[in-house]
């Protein structure tokens, strides 16, 4: 039977019902599979309330990352090398605590898996959904393994919760998250996993409901980012030559000088144009 982890990675900013709504869909999907594990790294100073009603559930394991708050890829390769020496799964599936695991799932991804060994990484499509969880617009394109050299030059490509890892891919092939990396870790990892001939596909099918808000759009566009995260993505385009950073670094410098309040606008003009693309 195949051994599976969740990887979720919680922070002192989420709110205790948004997680138990996303813990709560995962564990609606998987109810039938017994051999699995929601690892859920605790990375900063967690409410008690949060961690006590997590440590109520028999499949969630909670593993203490930092009392310090790390960045995100500190925390999952925290988690990966501790899953590695405590369970040695088959599959990892990534997860965001504040996102919301699509009926499904599980079934969807493991026959693509199981029929098909030599995919090692696999993503999904996903359906964008606000604070309010309406749905936005949805992310559907397939992407198959040849095309993934040319698309990440300019794009992830694939968004990372909806994303499975074969163990080889940690276990063999040595694949960890750059964690000198302030932002674009998850295309970093793509990057490295095909530099060492890992097989990456990307099914159409929605594997997640993907909150996408105002204030995580402007995190993505690089508003909000304090004086230094701004100067290391700056860097990073010149020392990493990342495509993946120019388009968060333009917008800086193209609308810094806009008055925040009206960003708005921006953020509505977004999702507009994505919705229209995907009708």
């Amino acid at each position: 039977m195949t051994l599976f982890v969740v990887l979720c990675v919680i922070t002192p900013d989420l709110d205790q019902n948004s997680v138990m709504r996303c813990i709560k869909s995962i564990l609606g999907d998987v109810s039938e599979y017994k051999s699995y594990k929601i690892i859920i790294g605790r990375n900063g100073c967690i409410s008690s309330s949060l961690i006590n009603e997590l440590k109520g559930i028999e499949m969630v394991h909670m593993v203490d990352v930092s009392d310090n708050m790390m960045n995100l890829s500190y925390a999952l390769n925290f988690l990966i090398d501790y899953s590695e020496k405590i369970y040695k799964p088959d599959l990892y599936f990534r997860m965001d605590p504040d996102d919301l695991w699509c009926k499904g799932r599980i079934n969807n991804q493991m026959l693509i898996m199981d029929g098909n060994k030599n995919i090692d990484i696999l993503g999904g499509g996903a359906i964008f959904i606000d604070e309010s969880s309406n749905e936005l617009y949805a992310s559907v394109d397939e992407i198959l393994p040849k095309q993934f050299q040319s698309k990440l030059i300019i794009s992830s490509c694939m968004i990372h919760p909806t994303v499975v890892f074969r163990s080889r891919c940690f276990r063999e092939l040595g694949l960890r998250y750059d964690d000198t990396l302030i932002r674009g870790q998850d295309w970093g990892l793509w990057r490295s996993a095909q530099s060492k001939n890992a097989v990456i596909y990307k099914d159409s099918k929605p594997v997640i409901y993907y909150k996408f808000t105002y204030s995580a759009w402007c995190r993505r566009f690089g508003f909000g980012v304090n004086k230094d995260n701004f100067i290391k993505s700056i860097n990073a385009v010149f020392e990493y030559r990342k495509f993946h950073y120019i388009f968060p670094v333009l917008a800086v410098f193209i609308f810094k000088s806009i008055p925040f309040f009206k960003m708005h606008i921006f953020y509505d003009m977004y999702v507009k144009m994505k919705r229209k693309n995907t009708e």
